[in-house]
């Protein structure tokens, strides 16, 4: 979005393709006898740009603006990541830079830097703030009041391998149910602390024991990866998941053990909940960003399905209220961190 942003205020866009690289583009906008330009660069994700490799691009990228004429070139350096703390290692030293927190959605502009240039603050900030837009780990992605989105691969990726085990599971239903259960990984005190089998701690939360159960947990996964995947990142996402599934089966473990009930269980929801854990702590700490998603419907939707849980033996109560506490906990942990880190960026600059 920043890209097309740029070009309909009149900046000439070139790619980094044409330059030697991909996770970044050039504007250029002449103004009398200046070139205000602006380098964007995307340094998210493992394979980022190097310094060098920056550099090399900037260089080149004056050469071409110069052709144009003896005019007054003047850059800025914007770098949109999800690590604010650490972007600093790629900017070059010979120009101003500002920072796209993408993680929050904020531009971030230190005190030894201008906090204007032509008219890419306000660029920035209808992208950003003044439309509701939220970057994703490319420069197509964004999102406008909940509606186009960056892709969140890491929820469909698990809602498939769920998927695939239910059917392969399923293929294989002339097998005794309780059978069934014990061969394909499902979570037994017995199992697990006598026999060694750990593995279930980590796959009985992958399997379901009918299509009911895999429909419901699956579409409040869909709905939570949807809005909050790029916003958390994608690693700390799927951290959150697989923390939120296997403490959430382990404590379930331990409690009905403890109660003397010999059960075996499957699902997703101790890693479900914990994502719904995740989204409470979001929106309690930003009411006014989430206001489309209708939070006083999600607390009761949320109410409700754990009270419905507490009247049917069927449900494992003590896995959803576990992942629930511990994705919200983790999150409100993540944030406050967040916050300090930010703090502590501007306390020393």
């Amino acid at each position: 979005m920043l890209k097309n942003n740029f070009s309909y205020m009149g900046y000439e866009i070139v790619d980094a393709d044409n330059l030697g690289g991909t996770s970044i583009f050039f504007g250029a906008k002449r103004v009398r006898d200046i070139i205000y330009a602006v380098s964007v660069v995307n340094y998210v994700g493992i394979e980022k740009i190097t310094y060098e490799d920056y550099n090399n691009m900037l260089r080149r990228f004056r050469v071409y603006c110069q052709d144009t004429g003896q005019l007054d070139f003047r850059l800025l350096q914007i770098v949109c990541t999800y690590e604010a703390q650490n972007c600093q290692e790629i900017i070059s030293g010979f120009y101003p830079y500002w920072i796209v927190d993408i993680q929050n959605g904020h531009l971030m502009i230190y005190e030894n830097q201008p906090d204007s240039f032509s008219d890419a603050a306000s660029i920035i900030e209808d992208t950003l703030d003044g439309k509701s837009y939220i970057l994703s780990d490319g420069f197509g992605g964004g999102t406008e009041n909940g509606a186009k989105r960056g892709f969140p691969f890491i929820t469909a990726l698990i809602i498939l391998i769920n998927a695939v085990a239910f059917f392969y599971m399923d293929f294989a239903r002339s097998l005794d149910e309780t059978i069934l259960m014990m061969e394909s990984g499902a979570l037994n005190y017995s199992a697990v602390v006598e026999k060694g089998e750990y593995y279930r701690i980590i796959t009985h939360f992958f399997i379901h024991d009918g299509i009911d159960h895999l429909f419901s947990n699956m579409v409040f996964l869909a709905f939570i990866g949807y809005y909050f995947e790029n916003m958390l990142g994608k690693i700390q996402y799927l951290v959150i998941y697989m923390l939120s599934g296997i403490i959430a089966g382990t404590v379930s473990l331990c409690w009905y053990n403890y109660f003397g009930n010999d059960v075996w269980s499957v699902g997703a929801s101790g890693a479900v909940f914990g994502l719904c854990g995740v989204m409470i702590a979001y929106i309690l700490s930003d009411r006014k960003r989430f206001e489309d998603i209708g939070f006083i419907r999600i607390v009761l939707f949320l109410i409700l399905t754990l009270c419905s849980g507490f009247g049917d033996s069927g449900i494992d109560n003590v896995a959803h209220v576990t992942g629930f506490v511990l994705g919200a906990i983790i999150t409100f942990l993540l944030l406050i961190y967040r916050k300090y880190v930010k703090k502590n960026e501007k306390a020393g600059t």
